[in-house]
């Protein structure tokens, strides 16, 4: 079955309707394509198309997403139909559209750097700190930086008892505890004149600052870049894509190379790029936009809630920056539980300060998380005067053997509650460490009798069972 308008064709799957659980119900599925119009198809590739599917819940409302979830081919699909819509509709001349073209590519080469963000905060591994990583004692986790903001972010365990999900995983109840944070907070870094700088902190981390450039240093990069860009012409796809984002390419260093009256250098040439690929973000949003609001127009059927929810996910949004939803693909993990709140239709203007607040917490602690590695890694390489490793060695004031003096009550506390005892009778000189999983706690432990540690594992359910509520805390 086909729908043809000026904003384009739709064309439904014969297959029927297939019934698929997802985001916490069972939902009724449909799949279609959406055919451009032909006024923008001269300027696409032959066949062009997008495939969605429809999801009808038990509560009537139609919703849309790409087939089979695949968001980063709905975002490059949306790039290109919105790059030829903007050619069509003349809102984008011929210079402009070269550049706009270029700084998409600078997105993808910023994309797959170093500096680009991809920890997701899933496990505990990512969450804890580690001693021999503090450069303060007190800063066992990644949140202790936000604890002003809210008295729940003062530990994990606080975060997880936020949480609404009856889901026990407990990554996902993390995750819901900060988006339950995010929606009670007012956050003064995620005010209108700061969110453009939150949403890159978001993204990008640079272990070194980055020089700032002028205008004509920024278009001397650019036309460098395009210089190289015209060399790779005659490359074929694959080795295009490679040559682009492999970590065996040094654009900066390429482009500082160029032989130019106007010198630039690595450093220069780096930011400059970094700089395109910032642009490039505003490029693909506004790209995505015109393409999902041509295929709204052309599905041209939706209530209010639908068209609401259509709006939550696929256009751009000023709490945002003029963002796209969609785009921050990399922290759908973090945002899930707001994400899933636009798809059960929950107003845009409750739900979009909320993802500006979670996306400030997630700059906070990636840069937590990168200063904890670095200080790690450092100590890894560091020996002490006997000549040793040195990693569990501290480089400031607050000394390794102070704060296992410090922790020597909670230990003494741990072991008893928990029943950690070996069978050699009259020794309570017992050693106990422990290491936080995803699921629970690891403990090793033995006395001077002892051949080889002793291991036990306990869940967080059977912790909080059996400890007090603050040594909970003080473990978690």
């Amino acid at each position: 079955m086909c729908r043809s308008d000026s904003f384009g064709r739709i064309h439904w799957h014969g297959d029927g309707f297939v019934n698929q659980v997802g985001y916490g119900a069972t939902h009724t599925v449909e799949t279609f394509d959406w055919f451009p119009p032909e006024r923008y198809a001269r300027h696409l590739p032959p066949n062009f198309s997008i495939r969605f599917q429809r999801w009808l819940g038990s509560d009537g409302i139609r919703r849309y997403q790409p087939q089979d979830g695949n968001w980063p081919s709905l975002i490059f699909s949306g790039f290109t139909a919105g790059m030829a819509i903007r050619q069509e509709l003349d809102l984008l001349p011929e210079p402009q559209r070269l550049h706009a073209k270029l700084q998409f590519f600078a997105t993808q080469w910023m994309m797959e750097r170093q500096e680009f963000l991809k920890r997701r905060f899933n496990y505990g591994r990512d969450i804890y700190i580690r001693e021999n990583s503090r450069k303060d004692s007190s800063k066992r986790n990644v949140l202790t930086d936000l604890s002003f903001l809210h008295p729940s972010l003062k530990s994990v365990c606080a975060v997880r008892e936020m949480a609404e999900t009856d889901n026990e995983k407990p990554c996902l109840r993390f995750h819901d505890g900060l988006y339950r944070i995010a929606k009670e907070i007012d956050c003064s870094a995620t005010s209108a004149g700061n969110i453009d700088g939150c949403l890159r902190q978001s993204l990008l981390a640079h272990k070194d600052p980055l020089p700032s450039l002028s205008e004509g240093e920024l278009e001397e990069v650019n036309a460098r870049f395009f210089q190289l860009m015209t060399n790779q012409l005659d490359t074929p796809a694959d080795a295009f894509t490679a040559w682009l984002t492999s970590s065996k390419t040094s654009l900066p260093t390429q482009i500082s190379r160029l032989k130019k009256p106007q010198k630039l250098t690595n450093a220069q040439a780096k930011a400059g790029l970094f700089e395109l690929g910032w642009l490039g973000m505003r490029q693909l949003s506004i790209c995505v936009n015109a393409t999902m609001r041509t295929v709204q127009n052309a599905i041209g059927d939706l209530n209010s809630d639908e068209e609401r929810i259509f709006s939550s996910l696929y256009l751009s949004q000023p709490e945002l920056a003029g963002f796209v939803p969609i785009q921050f693909l990399d922290r759908f993990d973090f945002l899930a539980p707001a994400l899933v709140d636009c798809w059960n239709g929950c107003p845009v203007e409750q739900v979009m300060p909320s993802i500006t607040n979670l996306l400030y917490f997630y700059g906070q602690m990636a840069e937590a998380r990168r200063t904890a590695d670095r200080t790690g890694s450092r100590r890894k390489n560091v020996c002490n005067q006997s000549g040793s490793s040195a990693t569990m060695t501290q480089l400031h004031e607050n000394t390794t053997s102070e704060f296992t003096e410090r922790n020597r009550d909670l230990r003494k506390r741990l072991m008893d509650a928990l029943e950690m005892r070996c069978d050699h009778p009259g020794t309570n000189d017992q050693e106990l460490n422990w290491t936080m999983r995803s699921t629970g706690a690891q403990f090793t432990y033995r006395c001077e009798k002892c051949v080889e540690d002793i291991k036990r594992f306990r869940t967080y359910d059977e912790l909080r069972q059996k400890l007090e509520l603050e040594d909970f805390r003080q473990l978690t």
